[in-house]
């Protein structure tokens, strides 16, 4: 059963705008709603939304909200990151720019230890956009951003989600953090381990704890406490992302369509409700980090590793001291990998020197890999660090990035098989690299599809539209169709500083703090 009957399901309080608007001291969180006229922009996200499964749900009339979109607005295709990991590709489209730029590869950092460790915002290199427009004046609200905590300090409101750690702030300011708590809000419907064994599951509570209501519920308080900022309080962003779609499509093999198709219409019917408040100056975007889609093979990265000389294990447990090369994580048909290099690494064999004849060897192996059973390509391409991330080493950067052919989902297993590739009796549904955007307001200039945009064009044509210029260094491409822009007109790029003065340099040293590890020790993650 994937989720808890119901005399055993936990508990989730409801909680409604109006309950909100009740409770908390939105005179002391915010400055009242304004009935001036101005630019605002509402970025809606839904992690893992494809249109593999919005689009039939569309066409069939079942998604009336969405459909308003697709008919007075322009959706297409929205590139993901490499890898289309969700802390990679949240990340770079609240900054704009590449997880080169943004210092986040993964959800967890690597330790010299081979354990990992858990992310924090203190690891993102770049402004986000709400210290962006907060430095510039403009007034934000944050609503369960995934990779937002701890909470930066903005112009505004933040309430984090998915990173948030239990017993601390969560919001900023801090003191919404107990008043929410005490009314029962909670940021995240399972916890991911503060650190683990690399090749352990990075969940200490999974939605096999929850039922659909529960979760349903718990979305649906997100929604409310974002409605009730956005209709009290004055702001320029508003933010807010809904994460139950990823969760629900990573078990759609073992729990059917039937649960997709009623939590999709519960995320439409929240998109009508900001549809419902727009003004006219208002600009919508609604945007997924990733898309989905079935994988009918397995390539068994960690036995191609291991055929090769590159690794070497025992018993379902990596032997360092002959390992050259050992998978980091895997993501739908990408995968990264990292060098077990002297110095770097707790055990670490390969000599800096010889460091570069190895990624340069394993690039032209790995594309010589052939699906014994059709012959055909198993490994699409394979890049060094240096070719998507240029030439400045950020702590915790793959040292190997590698992209399959579209249906061979990629896994790390060290209990292997004896073939390399096996075809599926039943296909994964995992993550892929193409997600789905909407435009929608009155300076949309033209209707239809539009075409494919790159994750981090979504900040750049943000700042556009609210600021009428975009920062020199942001590699994102503002959207003309969605700015109202002359054919040919291009936006002005000004000198702004993206770098964060916040940036953590202790946690991505990998150094452990005391305190953390005894924590983690009587939590039973470590020993």
């Amino acid at each position: 059963m994937l989720f808890r009957s119901p005399d055993t399901q936990t508990q989730v309080t409801p909680l409604s705008s109006q309950f909100f608007k009740e409770k908390l001291p939105m005179d002391e969180l915010c400055q009242p709603a304004q009935e001036t006229p101005k630019k605002r922009v509402v970025l809606l996200g839904f992690d893992g939304m494809p249109h593999e499964l919005l689009n039939p749900l569309i066409q069939s009339n079942k998604l009336s909200h969405f459909k308003k979109l697709v008919e007075g607005g322009i959706y297409g295709v929205l590139n993901s990151t490499i890898v289309p990991s969700s802390s990679v590709a949240w990340t770079s489209m609240m900054t704009g720019q590449s997880p080169g730029k943004t210092g986040i590869f993964s959800f967890f950092l690597p330790q010299p230890d081979y354990n990992v460790r858990l992310i924090t915002s203190h690891l993102r290199r770049q402004k986000a956009l709400w210290e962006i427009l907060s430095e510039l004046g403009k007034k934000v609200l944050v609503i369960n951003e995934p990779i937002s905590a701890p909470p930066d300090e903005v112009n505004g409101i933040m309430v984090a989600g998915l990173l948030s750690e239990q017993g601390k702030p969560f919001t900023f300011p801090p003191l919404l953090s107990p008043q929410l708590t005490s009314l029962g809000y909670q940021t995240s419907y399972r916890k991911l381990k503060l650190e683990k064994q690399m090749f352990e599951s990075p969940f200490g509570k999974d939605l096999l704890q929850y039922n659909l209501l529960g979760m349903s519920q718990l979305e649906r308080n997100k929604e409310q406490l974002a409605l009730t900022f956005m209709d009290s309080c004055d702001w320029d962003l508003l933010i807010a992302v809904f994460t139950m779609p990823d969760r629900l499509q990573h078990n759609r093999q073992d729990i059917g369509d039937d649960p997709l198709v009623s939590t999709y219409q519960l995320m439409d019917s929240f998109l009508g409700d900001f549809l419902d408040r727009l003004k006219p100056d208002d600009l919508l975007i609604v945007a997924s980090d990733h898309g989905f889609k079935w994988f009918p093979k397995i390539f068994f990265l960690s036995k191609w590793l291991n055929d090769h000389h590159l690794l070497s294990s025992h018993d379902g447990r990596i032997d360092w001291k002959n390992t050259k090369i050992y998978p980091m994580d895997t993501v739908g048909n990408y995968a990264t990998l990292r060098v077990n290099l002297r110095g770097r690494e707790e055990k670490g064999i390969v000599a800096e020197e010889d460091y570069r004849g190895l990624v340069e060897s394993v690039k032209k192996q790995m594309v010589l890999e052939k699906d014994l059973s059709t012959s055909d390509q198993v490994i699409k391409t394979c890049w060094s660090r240096e070719e998507l991330y240029g030439e400045i080493v950020t702590p915790g950067e793959p040292d190997l990035i590698m992209e399959c052919q579209k249906d061979y989902k990629v896994v790390r297993d060290l209990h292997f098989p004896s073939e390399t590739v096996i075809k599926l009796q039943q296909p994964i549904y995992d993550h892929r690299k193409e997600g789905v955007v909407f435009f929608y307001g009155e300076s949309v200039s033209t209707g239809g599809l539009s075409p494919t945009l790159e994750i981090i064009d979504i900040a750049t044509t943000i700042l556009a539209y609210l600021q009428g210029w975009v920062p020199q260094e942001m590699e994102g491409q503002a959207f003309a169709e969605a700015l109202s822009l002359t054919p040919g007109k291009t936006v002005n790029r000004h000198p702004f500083d993206l770098s964060r003065n916040k940036w953590d340099q202790r946690d991505a040293s990998g150094q452990r703090n005391p305190e953390l590890m005894e924590k983690l020790k009587s939590l039973g993650y470590m020993k």
